[in-house]
């Protein structure tokens, strides 16, 4: 059951803030170094264009993201994709709150759906994995 489900079967007698303060979204990340040779150099190569110039050519971005590999891992991804979109990542929204969250008034049918798209998740997966899927899941339907 995930952290979410949990939290949302506290009753109205339980402190809310000791509730809160069990919350913690699941960071899940899928960051791994890359194995081939032909990664790690674009890794490198794209490394080393950001450090010598903070603000390169959009077009030099986008070669990158569309040859092989892609960005190569979610910190690349994080850094570049921003800047493909012309986005400032400090417009961004802060992330809503849990009290936000079950506050929501379509919190329980997204925890339903999202239960239910157990059986899409690969074959395999580790419980962990998938919990922290599923979490990461609801926070980002209920946005």
């Amino acid at each position: 059951m995930t952290k979410l489900m949990e939290d949302s079967k506290y009753s109205e007698s339980e402190d809310e803030s000791s509730s809160l303060k069990q919350f913690e979204a699941t960071d899940l990340s899928f960051d791994t170094v890359p194995d081939s040779p032909s990664l790690k150099s674009k890794v490198h190569e794209i490394e080393s264009l950001l450090s010598k110039n903070p603000t390169p050519p959009l077009q030099t971005l986008r070669k990158f993201a569309l040859s092989e590999g892609g960005l190569v891992c979610d910190e690349l991804r994080r850094r570049i994709w921003p800047r493909l979109l012309s986005l400032d990542p400090g417009d961004a929204e802060p992330p809503p709150d849990h009290a936000s969250l079950l506050a929501h008034p379509e919190y329980q049918q997204v925890v339903l759906d999202v239960n239910r798209s157990l059986k899409r998740f690969p074959p395999g997966i580790p419980y962990s994995r998938r919990v922290a899927l599923q979490d990461q899941l609801t926070i980002l339907i209920l946005r």
